[in-house]
């Protein structure tokens, strides 16, 4: 086992973390300044620059998007650089509930490979999870130019945002590191975060979050949306969250104390 493996699976402080906007602690990029305060845009572009220690494939588990009203905002297509790639976009950003499209790219031609699942989960390699049908995951190597490969979604207008949430590929020990380290994220043409995401661990449902606000407000909002929050017994919400009339705990400290986000990632 090498080091970027030993880091990627012994490194705790890399579960459930939290980015906040002016808050990126220690910056590896000195050209990235801070993350905005609630960004405006209608496409949003991942740039995944590096796994963690995979010679050939590079993937994501799930990415999660809130907007300022706390919702979901409407995907209208999805698209990638990637000529060879596996999994369904629209999956991969929590569409799979709507209609099956087929990811676009001015770039895919005839010579493209794009896997279904069937010829993936079946071949000798096992390159996505049966049992996760949100991963996505391309051959790095298979590209027209030297531009890293980039995957992004057209929302249906422009949408502010306030919370992304980012699920690393997972799998096996080894697969896991085919999962996306270095990541810069683009708002339109704004880069809204450049910076390093956590190696998942197994199956591990946790995930990196990046909040471009605070605002308590629309954080509840989030709350009322976020599938991981709604799964949570009753009871165990209202422990966590607090009576409004009591002021137990902020929303993000509820959050974090349900196992969502830690500051951990603030002290690297």
């Amino acid at each position: 086992m090498n080091q970027q493996e030993d880091d990627c699976l012994n490194n705790s402080s890399c579960n459930n973390n939290v980015v906040v906007n002016n808050e990126l602690g220690r910056q590896e990029w000195d050209n990235f300044g801070e993350i905005p305060e609630l960004p405006t845009g209608q496409t949003l572009r991942f740039e995944l620059l590096s796994p963690w220690d995979d010679p050939t494939y590079i993937g994501l588990g799930r990415i999660e998007i809130f907007n300022s009203q706390g919702e979901r905002p409407s995907i209208i297509n999805t698209f990638t650089n990637s000529l060879e790639n596996y999994g369904n976009l629209f999956n991969l950003f929590g569409e799979e509930r709507q209609q099956q499209r087929p990811s676009t790219s001015p770039l895919i031609n005839k010579k493209s490979k794009i896997y279904n699942r069937n010829e993936v989960v079946n071949n000798n390699e096992c390159l996505l999870n049966r049992n996760n049908n949100t991963q996505w995951l391309c051959n790095y190597r298979v590209l027209p130019s030297v531009e890293p490969i980039h995957i992004g979604a057209h929302f249906r207008g422009a949408q502010t945002l306030a919370m992304i949430r980012i699920r690393n590929y997972a799998g096996s020990r080894i697969h896991a590191l085919r999962g996306v380290r270095n990541l810069r994220i683009w708002l339109d043409n704004f880069c809204i975060f450049y910076g390093e995401i956590c190696c998942a661990v197994g199956n591990s449902t946790t995930g990196d979050t990046i909040l471009f606000t605070t605002n308590e407000e629309i954080l509840a909002k989030i709350a009322e949306h976020d599938e991981q929050i709604l799964q949570i017994p009753e009871q165990q919400q209202h422990d966590s969250l607090g009576d409004s009339n009591q002021h137990n705990l902020s929303v993000l400290a509820a959050l974090q104390q349900a196992g969502f986000a830690a500051a951990g990632r603030m002290e690297r």
